[in-house]
């Protein structure tokens, strides 16, 4: 592979394996280059460039350094932005914003293009897998560094089968490593099935290395029973499926179909069972309001894996919406220099920019269906960050936006009603979390004061603090007239206690006068004694 530097110049770094970011280590001054190919190398300034050291970039991996970072790594680290791996992380400081964002994007376009083309999903995956498998960075793999990686190629094969695509293809290339052409070869053959090779076969391919004419793959699927299928429909399928299951970018009309195309095409919606007009044309009412359908929702979609330190990247927005979701989500969090951000708060899982979230939105929400997208805002944005978002929406969605009107509050409108257009959808925002709103007649040319309206108009009509007081007062009136009620009982009964207690030493001391008087031990007038 050609080694092309495609970006270069002085940052500061620190940082390094796990170990070393947990050291003090300060920052230092290194002389960066980015090739083509996602390799971020660095060496002293002033150094020789063959004692670079190297970094692989992979799709999601590269974001802006958290503010709370900055605060602790202090100089250097206001714009700096990190690289993350499985066992290092990486820092680099530029020396100004405009540098460090003019980084970043270089970064990200190295991870995600490959000879000047933008990769599928399926190679951005196997992409990372070649980089991580390459150790050297030499831009080819050896058997040993193939084999380290098997574990995370989803192939059940063992490490002899392995061993035996390696070398057949090193042998044909007369080498003994292989390209990231060969990978891609290498990897597909050992997730094939027995079936998909057989049937292959079925088709007119001789073995597992030749290819078929999109003539043959026609009559293939048209002698399975899929009798609507074309020539021309599947020169547009071949075509459509390249980018994902070949690294070769010739024309499919001339290069044909092979085996991993075919296996990606047989097992596809193009090949469906149920009738295509059936299936990609909708045949149901959809007059009726949207809160009568069922809609395809995507949950945490920025999130490439798990919710406590995965990658969040913009490409999941993308897959999602192409395969059908008609509402995405986005937790929006306070950014640096007033641009909100979308993360999974409080975890570990990496930050990327609004905007290009909706700028995204804007070019892949309606190319599987034209019915409306539902934007679900999961908002912990401030005030003015709110309005940041306001505005980035108006300005990149316009007219696709759905502005709340006050016509029809009983009802909601229907899907055909809102044919290509944007829906939000969040939680209304309470009047006294963002202090007080103007109550004057918002301009509606101006952003600021449509949002300022559209806050205050869904701050609830019901004040449930002042009910919540109300009732507590109430209880506590209730609980203070007990407690007095109680204590009016309690000392009801210690006076009675002390009255019976005096009128009994009364009458014991008459009695025993009496008895003193007339010479007797006992009162005649009562059943007590004397010498009690």
């Amino acid at each position: 592979m050609e080694d092309r530097i495609v970006k270069e110049g002085v940052l500061w770094k620190r940082g390094g394996s796990t170990a070393k970011c947990l050291k003090t280590n300060g920052w230092k001054e290194k002389h960066v280059e980015l090739s083509k190919n996602g390799f971020l190398c660095y060496f002293s300034k002033g150094g020789e460039r063959e004692t670079a050291r190297k970094v692989i970039v992979t799709p999601g991996s590269v974001r802006k350094l958290p503010r709370r970072k900055q605060i602790f790594y202090g100089k250097h680290s206001k714009h700096a932005f990190m690289i993350t791996g499985h066992d290092h992380v990486f820092y680099f400081g530029a020396d100004s914003e405009d540098e460090c964002t003019a980084w970043m994007e270089a970064l990200e376009d190295a991870s995600i293009v490959h000879d000047g083309q933008e990769m599928g999903h399926t190679l951005r995956m196997m992409y990372s897998l070649f980089r991580l498998a390459d150790k050297d960075f030499s831009g080819t793999i050896s058997k040993a560094e193939a084999q380290s990686i098997a574990h995370r190629m989803n192939a059940q094969c063992n490490p002899p089968e392995i061993s035996a695509a390696f070398r057949k293809r090193a042998i044909r290339s007369l080498s003994k490593e292989l390209d990231f052409e060969q990978f891609c070869s290498l990897w597909r053959e050992i997730t094939l099935n027995k079936f998909d090779v057989s049937e292959f076969e079925k088709a007119g391919g001789e073995d597992v290395e030749s290819t078929i004419t999109p003539k043959q793959l026609t009559m293939y699927l048209q002698r399975q029973g899929n009798t609507e299928v074309s020539e021309e429909f599947i020169r547009m399928v071949l075509s459509r499926h390249l980018g994902q299951a070949s690294a070769d970018s010739t024309d499919p009309s001339l290069l044909g179909c092979d085996v991993f195309m075919f296996s990606d095409i047989v097992q596809s919606n193009d090949n469906g069972v149920l009738h295509q007009k059936i299936v990609k044309t909708v045949y149901q009412d959809m007059t009726h309001p949207l809160s009568n359908y069922w809609v395809n929702s995507s949950h945490n979609t920025y999130l490439t894996g798990d919710q406590l330190k995965s990658s969040s990247t913009i490409d999941m927005y993308r897959i999602a919406l192409e395969q059908g979701s008609r509402c995405v989500e986005l937790d929006t969090w306070d950014g640096a220099n007033g641009e909100p951000i979308v993360y999974h708060g409080y975890t570990m899982t990496s930050k990327i920019s609004f905007h290009a979230i909706i700028q995204c939105i804007k070019d892949y929400g309606f190319k599987s269906s034209p019915y409306p997208l539902i934007l679900s805002l999961e908002n912990h944005c401030s005030l003015p960050q709110q309005i940041r978002m306001a505005e980035i929406m108006e300005d990149i969605l316009g007219e696709m936006l759905v502005m709340p009107t006050l016509e029809d509050e009983q009802r909601l409108p229907s899907p055909a009603a809102l044919v290509g257009k944007v829906i939000l959808k969040g939680e209304k925002s309470k009047e006294n979390s963002f202090g007080t709103v103007s109550a004057e007649e918002p301009d509606e040319s101006d952003p600021v004061e449509l949002i300022e309206s559209a806050l205050e108009d869904s701050a609830p009509t019901v004040d449930y603090t002042v009910e919540a007081v109300a009732e507590l007062k109430e209880a506590t009136s209730k609980a203070k007239s007990k407690l007095n009620h109680l204590e009016k009982q309690k000392n009801n009964r210690s006076a009675c206690r002390l009255v019976e207690a005096y009128l009994f030493r009364h009458r014991v001391k008459k009695c025993i006068d009496k008895s003193m008087g007339k010479g007797s031990g006992q009162c005649s007038e009562c059943t007590c004694y004397s010498d009690v």
